[in-house]
């Protein structure tokens, strides 16, 4: 047996009578499982997901698997028992029902779709709660200076935007593999893309801000007064920095990675752009919060990384602030 031995519960090593062991296929980390996620998929703490032999009555089972080998893009795109985040060829899926799942484990996507109707209902819980979390996260806090700081509340936005990260941050610490996991390295071809879609979006925002302006009276913009007040630097942290950070680890990491359990890919990818974009608000804005939430997403999946997203969400509110205002 391997040195390095991980177990299913979380530091609780099963029974002899009630166990499973398998190797990761991936980095070779042995894993010793509880014999209830026999037969099913559960994902390695490199990533990759292990189908967890099936257990044999009376017997302890162990089966090592045999090597996965790397998949090429296009293979990727072509097979559905692929699994695009990490590039290998995903094992078969589970044929029995998953029981007892903790919504705090890290699933691979799709893995719940043969689950008891009482762990999908869990699960589903438990992401609607995550993302009226995430949403009061982001509106809470300027609600507040808004009701309770009249005249210079806009000294205390600065204040707003830090807590706005730390509550979404305290949301999705329980579970902390689908936030923070998916913050990883991706191929530099991403970031240019998501670079120069996110400038063209921002583009026809422009334009669709200039036929709004013909038509009707939008008000007055309070950037010039934010910049005056605050200075670039803080605009910027506060535009920019802080939904490109926060929002992204919330609705392309966490929620994406929830629902994705649940529903799939295409499911999850659905799923986040409509909340996204019904968390900005319904304005003259919700068609470009739809784009972008669907864009964002789908880069999420095929890249693999939360960091192409924050790039890109970065670039495309930084052109909206300053050239937009």
């Amino acid at each position: 047996m391997s040195a390095d031995v991980r177990y299913w519960p979380s530091g609780r090593p099963p029974p002899d009578d009630e166990r499973v062991e398998t190797d990761c296929p991936a980095c070779g980390l042995h894993w010793v499982i509880h014999a209830r996620l026999a037969g099913h998929g559960m994902r390695c703490e490199c990533g990759t997901m292990i189908d967890v032999p099936k257990r044999e009555a009376g017997m302890i089972s162990y089966e090592k698997p045999s090597a996965i080998a790397p998949v090429s893009r296009s293979s990727l795109r072509r097979s559905r028992r692929v699994d695009p985040d990490q590039g290998y060829a995903k094992p078969p899926s589970p044929q029995e029902t998953v029981l007892e799942v903790p919504t705090s484990m890290s699933m691979g996507a799709n893995t719940l779709r043969h689950a008891s109707l009482d762990t999908r209902r869990r699960w589903l819980g438990r992401g609607v709660l995550e993302l009226a979390l995430v949403v009061a996260a982001f509106w809470f806090p300027p609600l507040l200076i808004e009701l309770f700081a009249s005249g210079e509340g806009i000294i205390y936005l600065p204040l707003t935007g830090a807590l706005s990260g730390l509550l979404v941050v305290l949301v999705g610490l329980p579970a902390a593999h689908y936030m923070f996991r998916p913050v990883r390295p991706a191929h530099i071809g991403y970031f240019a893309e998501a670079a120069l879609v996110c400038i063209a979006a921002a583009g026809l925002a422009y334009l669709w801000v200039q036929f709004l302006q013909e038509h009707m009276d939008l008000g007055v913009s309070e950037v010039g007064l934010l910049q005056e007040r605050l200075g670039v630097p803080w605009l910027i942290a506060l535009y920019c920095f802080v939904p490109a950070v926060f929002e992204e680890l919330a609705f392309r990491g966490l929620l994406m990675g929830r629902f994705a359990t649940l529903l799939g890919r295409q499911g999850a990818l659905l799923a986040t752009t409509v909340a996204f974009a019904l968390a900005h608000g319904i304005t003259f804005g919700l068609p470009f919060h739809m784009f972008g939430g669907f864009y964002l997403g789908w880069l999420r999946l095929r890249s693999g990384s939360l960091l192409p997203c924050m790039l890109g969400h970065f670039v495309y509110n930084g052109v909206v602030i300053f050239v937009i205002g």
